[in-house]
């Protein structure tokens, strides 16, 4: 299964992707990210993090996950380079993610950014499932 695809865009940066469950759409959007935001492939990273969000809808928590995942990289300088642990929870029509980050922080001399993300938006976010597997657009501001 592919877990993303670049696609055609105006103006920004976008892409599809896709996931058997909401957690794999989640974990695939963040290597999509990766793979926009950074032109080398970071090392698997031993330092972790712990991210726990909440939100009114899933595609409000994706957008959270991925802005902070973001505010990581431009602000503290450290890159996100895979996902250890994801669990997303609805209960009373809110949604609440807790994550596990691995990474590690930027190095100038190993890691290159191919692309400053100023925002991840909403627009043609819709997590939604088609036939067997979720799937949803991202679209970054750049």
């Amino acid at each position: 299964m592919k877990r993303f695809e670049f696609i055609d865009h105006t103006a920004d940066l976008a892409v599809k992707v896709y996931g058997k469950t909401p957690e794999e759409v989640f974990e695939s959007a963040v290597i999509a990210w990766l793979k926009s935001a950074l032109n080398t492939n970071p090392s698997s990273g031993k330092e972790k993090k712990k991210l726990r969000l909440k939100a009114d809808s899933l595609e409000e928590l994706l957008v959270e996950f991925l802005a902070e995942i973001n505010f990581f990289l431009l602000v503290r300088h450290w890159v996100t380079t895979a996902v250890a642990q994801l669990h997303l929870t609805e209960k009373n029509g809110k949604w609440e993610i807790n994550a596990i980050l691995k990474g590690e922080m930027f190095d100038f001399l190993k890691h290159r950014i191919s692309a400053e993300i100023k925002a991840v938006t909403f627009h043609q976010m819709k997590i939604e499932k088609i036939q067997d597997l979720y799937q949803t657009t991202i679209i970054f501001d750049t």
